[in-house]
């Protein structure tokens, strides 16, 4: 390792950075350009400094600290309303704190699996793809829609997915040994999944998304036969068609909640197996029947579920899956993590509905019990996740599955409601919905670590 090298290459990747901002804000400052084209212009060139780290950086460590460095002056700045050709900009996004964190994991990962070609595709398409379906859709958007309070433009989208399917084809046939209808089949694939997720990511939740799972898709389709490729593409697009099914008979359910649930069950299927997108499926059962008991006994009006109800929650899944498919043969260690997140997610919910709700006279003993009791809310979501899984997954033991998911969802919930019951008034939904979020990550990775004790210890 020749450190010396490696600091001037940071040194460099320092300066570099220095001069794209400035630039960025003597351009907003006496050219006056809209915020979104001097916002758009840091993205794209910080990616084009980022795009040789694989060859600049032989230790991911070199790139962490950068990374952090970079995360710390997102942050600060954004906080002392610093750097307006970045940060002013009228929609609330934390695209410009994803960046660098999506960078690390990216690199991370290729060095991983010594594929310095997959990490150039998956930053190119988050350079390139998102920049331009920015800037097209905003200028000649005329089909527009909302994701929550995000805008849209079908124009946008579409330009979005031709540019990551030509972005991918051209660096699979370039850069790798992967053969011409392969290479289209596999571009195809990822420029409809990585468009569905730009599509439903909020608050600029997109910049961790889709380099994640561009360099997922690539890993994973590496060494597949063009059957299974083909194959994979019929199931997404047959989970598409679904959507509207689904969307058009549960009311409770928004139609991009619908496909966020769709899009991280694709991916919890492709990238680690089919019954790690059971516990989605069993999910997107349940919430409707929370609704259907909560509207007969109750005067009060149910909402539909939008997808930033669920969003954070499916980054946590999204974490999961990746983590089992990137660690391959142990997918069975991390699946109780998986599964404790979705349990304790459903478990708050139903507290909350139930709670918020004016409940009338004749309402279930056993609906009440549920609502009361956390220990008994926990149980029966805890034994309805993992029983199936653990029929069928031979390695899977269900004794510890089951405690364990039942000892994380009470965690979860316990805490969450200890700091929503504190900060009731102080709090929007949203950033509570956050909190469920983070709380859930610590403890899931905390039962991660218990797992792969419990399994090889």
């Amino acid at each position: 390792m020749n450190w010396g090298r490696e600091l001037v290459n940071a040194g460099l990747v320092s300066l570099a950075f220095f001069v794209i901002f400035v630039v960025a804000e003597l351009w907003r400052k006496y050219a006056r350009p809209e915020c979104e084209n001097t916002r758009k212009f840091v993205h794209f060139a910080a990616g084009m400094v980022c795009l040789p780290f694989p060859y600049w950086f032989q230790s991911h460590w070199t790139v962490l600290f950068l990374c952090i460095i970079f995360f710390i002056v997102m942050s600060i700045t954004k906080k002392l309303h610093l750097l307006p050709a970045v940060h002013s900009i009228e929609r609330h996004t934390h695209g410009s704190i994803y960046y660098p964190i999506a960078i690390y994991l990216t690199f991370l990962i290729s060095q991983f699996y010594q594929q310095p070609a997959y990490y150039l595709i998956a930053i190119a398409v988050l350079m390139v793809s998102d920049s331009l379906a920015a800037l097209v859709g905003k200028k000649y958007g005329l089909k527009l829609y909302k994701i929550e309070e995000n805008q849209k433009s079908a124009e946008g989208s579409t330009i979005f997915a031709l540019t990551t399917f030509i972005i991918v084809l051209l660096g699979l046939l370039v850069l790798t040994a992967i053969n011409r209808d392969k290479a289209i089949l596999i571009a195809s694939l990822i420029a409809i999944l990585v468009t569905g997720f730009e599509l439903i990511s909020l608050n600029g939740a997109d910049n961790l998304f889709i380099p994640l799972g561009v360099i997922a898709m690539l890993i994973k389709m590496d060494h597949q036969s063009m059957l299974f490729v083909t194959q994979q593409i019929g199931v997404l697009l047959a989970l598409v068609c679904v959507v509207h099914l689904i969307a058009h008979y549960i009311k409770q359910l928004d139609l991009s909640a619908i496909i966020g649930i769709a899009l991280t069950a694709y991916a919890a299927y492709c990238l680690v197996g089919y019954l790690w997108a059971v516990p989605l499926i069993l999910a997107v059962i349940i919430i409707p029947i929370f609704d259907l008991i909560i509207k007969k006994y109750s005067r009060a009006s149910q909402d539909n579920f939008h997808i930033r109800a669920i969003f954070f929650v499916l980054i946590v899944s999204f974490i999961w899956i990746l983590i089992a498919s990137l660690i391959e043969g142990y997918s069975h260690i991390f699946f109780v993590s998986y599964v404790t997140n979705i349990s304790a997610y459903l478990s708050i919910l139903w507290y909350r509905k139930f709670d918020f709700a004016e409940i009338d006279e004749g309402y279930p003993k056993f609906a009440m019990i549920c609502h009361k009791s956390i220990l008994f809310r926990a149980l029966c979501l805890s034994l309805y996740f993992t029983i199936i899984p653990a029929l069928i997954i031979s390695r899977l033991d269900f004794w510890f599955s089951f405690l364990a998911c039942y000892v994380g969802t009470v965690g979860i919930e316990s805490v969450y409601r200890k700091i929503a019951e504190d900060k009731r008034h102080s709090h929007s939904v949203v950033i509570l919905i956050q909190i469920i979020a983070v709380i859930s990550l610590c403890v899931t990775i905390l039962l991660g670590l218990i797992s792969w004790w419990y399994y090889h210890g």
